[in-house]
């Protein structure tokens, strides 16, 4: 393993999965920038993506649908 793959190893990024906290809901990440990753979740607008800071999510050692497993809160 390199030294790169070690550091973002522990960081959430597309195609990883985010369940909420409060309704259980599992979405899919689209997009991960600048401490912000952006989730869609099936409730949601077709077009509609909401921010979720990243410092505010754990890791679980559950895989979805074969990717990562994230809880925010």
């Amino acid at each position: 393993m390199k030294l790169r793959d070690l550091i973002t190893e522990s960081k959430p990024k597309k195609g990883d999965y985010v369940e909420q906290s409060w309704t259980k809901e599992i979405g899919l990440i689209n997009k991960a920038a600048k401490g912000y990753v952006y989730v869609k979740y099936p409730s949601t607008d077709e077009k509609s993506f909401e921010p979720v800071y990243t410092r505010d999510m754990k890791k679980t050692n559950i895989l979805y649908k074969g990717k990562t497993l994230w809880t925010d809160g």
